[in-house]
């Protein structure tokens, strides 16, 4: 793909900003106690904090990506992927023949950073049932094929980053009760909905630390399916990209995004009506 084919998705509409926000914390709440702990975080406040706030962004990104397929009529579907918030996920939504995932991954700025093109698709792939191995297996009949986008963290002056983007705040309710529900459920995924967890978020008071968000926007690069797999490669944690424009703490496969298909050109080859002259595009208020 090239650079004119990324397409820059922002939501600027407060009340749309608001729902998805609240939509994405109150899921982070529910599901930390039935999502494994995989990087050992551990039960203190700093590491629940931190892994309850990874669900939150992470979902953030997707409920961008499904706001913007609603904006543009892009006919996805991902009413057979939803699975409630005490199992596991299988896929984020159907299109065309395949079934794919979104890989999100926030980027900071080092000083007015606009070369996305460069930007590295990454897949966790830590052991041989990770995120990589869903690229061999199909759940629905259709290619595996994943999705990658970007949203900026924050920035980074003098080496030194500093939070732009919201964050879930616990306070020692909050983290007694989540401590609780992890370490009952042990992040053991379920068949069917706990009792107890029914009206957990009652007993809850989310809290923000808004970081002065006005607007969020969404980066959609590149998709690959198994037919670009071949050229990913394996990095260790801790490998920097782009001078810590981004960073990974895990193993990943990666590629250069400017080396694999843009989502832009799978759209608008199945959706003439897609205007492909404009790709940025805008949720202000109404």
């Amino acid at each position: 793909m090239n650079a004119n084919e990324i397409i820059f998705f922002k939501v600027n509409n407060k009340r749309k900003l608001n729902e998805i926000i609240k939509k994405s914390a109150e899921y982070a709440f529910l599901s930390l106690p039935f999502t494994i702990d995989r990087m050992n975080y551990g039960f203190d406040k700093d590491s629940i904090s931190k892994r309850i706030n990874n669900i939150f962004k992470g979902k953030i990104a997707e409920e961008l990506f499904f706001t913007f397929c609603s904006e543009k009529k892009i006919p996805i579907d991902n009413s057979k992927c939803i699975t409630p918030y005490y199992m596991t996920d299988k896929r984020d939504f159907l299109y065309d023949n395949y079934e794919f995932d979104i890989k999100n991954n926030f980027y900071w700025d080092t000083g007015n950073f606009k070369d996305f093109i460069k930007l590295p698709a990454l897949v966790p792939h830590r052991h041989s049932k990770d995120q990589w191995s869903k690229g061999n297996n199909s759940l629905f009949g259709r290619k595996p094929a994943f999705v990658f986008t970007f949203m900026k963290h924050g920035e980074v002056i003098n080496e030194k980053r500093y939070n732009k983007f919201v964050e879930i705040i616990l306070d020692d309710n909050d983290y007694n009760l989540l401590q609780e529900k992890i370490k009952q459920y042990k992040g053991i995924p379920l068949e069917n909905e706990p009792i107890d967890m029914k009206n957990f978020l009652n007993d809850i008071n989310i809290k923000f630390k808004q970081n002065e968000i006005d607007y969020m926007e969404l980066i959609i690069t590149a998709y690959a399916t198994e037919e670009h797999f071949p050229i990913f490669k394996d990095v260790a944690g801790g490998t920097k990209f782009l001078n810590g424009v981004i960073s990974t703490k895990i193993f990943n496969s990666t590629a250069p995004i400017e080396q694999l298909p843009s989502f832009l050109s799978l759209i608008s080859t199945n959706d003439k009506n897609l205007v492909k002259t404009h790709k940025t595009f805008n949720l202000a208020e109404e």
